[in-house]
């Protein structure tokens, strides 16, 4: 009996360890002209980095995941979610304007893309309004389905509660 315990102790730990793709492989195109011709071509992939930045982190942040994509050959779009809040509440919040060079996300253009990273930063532990607005906009894509099946991944981003101080007072 203690045997068959230790047997199950033991399959019940072990880790898979299969290794994990940790980057975006180029695809390649078939150019053959005939059945004897096998040469390829390497085609980049074209990424989208979708974000919402009020006050210009998480766009920092995407400017760099850019970079580091780039670098690997891939042709890289930054795409911003619209803004939902007015502008009377972003003067009062002290937003910078946005960033007019960067175009403004449309769910319609993402099949365009093989792969989607969605920047997405957190007001109180939950994503920023504007991004759940341009993902629930993005319903009528999940419904009809890709033509071809696209990798995605997000980054959220949160900045840690800001401390208080107590001043100290002695004992007496």
């Amino acid at each position: 009996r203690s045997t068959q315990i230790d047997k199950d102790r033991q399959r019940s730990t072990q880790i898979d360890r299969t290794p994990q793709p940790d980057h975006i492989t180029p695809v390649t195109k078939n150019t053959a002209t005939s059945p004897k011709d096998h040469t390829t071509e390497t085609m980049p992939k074209k990424v989208a980095i979708v974000y919402y930045s009020m006050y210009g982190h998480v766009k920092t942040l995407a400017g760099a995941i850019k970079e580091g994509l780039e670098a690997q050959g891939m042709i890289v779009d930054l795409l911003q979610v619209p803004e939902t809040l007015p502008q009377e509440v972003l003067e009062k919040m002290h937003a910078p304007p946005k960033d007019e060079t960067v175009p403004t996300a449309n769910a319609a253009d993402l099949p365009q893309y093989s792969g989607i990273i969605f920047g997405i930063p957190t007001r109180f532990g939950m994503a920023a309004s504007q991004m759940k607005s341009f993902w629930d906009s993005t319903g009528g894509l999940w419904s009809t389905g890709p033509r071809e099946p696209s990798r995605a991944s997000r980054r959220e981003y949160s900045s840690p509660p800001a401390r208080r101080t107590v001043a100290k007072k002695p004992l007496r």
